[in-house]
Formats: structure tokens, sequence, C-alpha cells
């Protein structure tokens, strides 16, 4: 793994052909190969990975439609003369774009506590 790191291979190809390449002495390489196959494929097919994409997705929209800069806007105006070590704008940005991303109880929580 050394020699591949060396040579300026990124880390997780060099692990995971080091991996495959102990399994494959340790099993075989025929069944280290269909272990891979089928595991890939199970690592990659849950369900919970489909909000990857969809959030992606969401980010896309709020950039394009300016959703996100108007709402930086006003945390900038509401926040903007407190000095606080965070920083108020970026913190009042994600309480109020908390609804968009998903949570709903994001906002009235904050503004109660």
């Amino acid at each position: 793994m050394l020699v591949l790191l060396c040579a300026g291979v990124h880390i997780a190809i060099a692990l995971g052909f080091v991996g495959i390449l102990g399994l494959g002495f340790l099993v075989g390489f025929r069944s280290a190969m269909n272990l891979l196959g089928s595991g890939l494929f199970h690592q990659a097919s849950q369900y919970s990975l489909v909000v990857i994409p969809l959030f992606v997705f969401m980010g896309m929209i709020a950039a394009g439609t300016g959703i996100s800069e108007n709402v930086y806007k006003s945390a900038q105006i509401w926040a903007g003369g407190i000095r606080v070590a965070l920083g108020s704008p970026p913190l009042v940005h994600a309480l109020l774009s908390g609804p968009f991303a998903g949570h709903p109880w994001l906002l009235p929580r904050c503004l109660l506590d």
C-alpha cells in the first residue's frame, strides 16, 4: 500500500486494491471478485442513500432560485450587528434554511429556546 501511496494513487483506491488483493490470497481471487461485486451492489443499493441526490437537487434549486442568498441577506439584516464568536448571520441562516432542508421543527424550536 505504501508503494501505491508513494506513486500518487488516491488512498481509497490503494486501500481497496490492497484489501481485494489480500482477500484474494485468503479465499481465492474468483471468490474475492464475486464478493466485491455483490458487496458493492449491496452497499450502493441501500434505501438510505436515496437522500443524497435529492439533497444535491434541493441545494441546486435553492441556489438557482436565489432562496439561499435571500435568506442569508435577511439573516445579515437581523443579526448583523450582534458581535459573537461564531458569527450570527451564518447561524441565523442555518436556522432559517432548516425548514427548506426537511427539518420543519428546527425554526420553531430555536425561536422558543
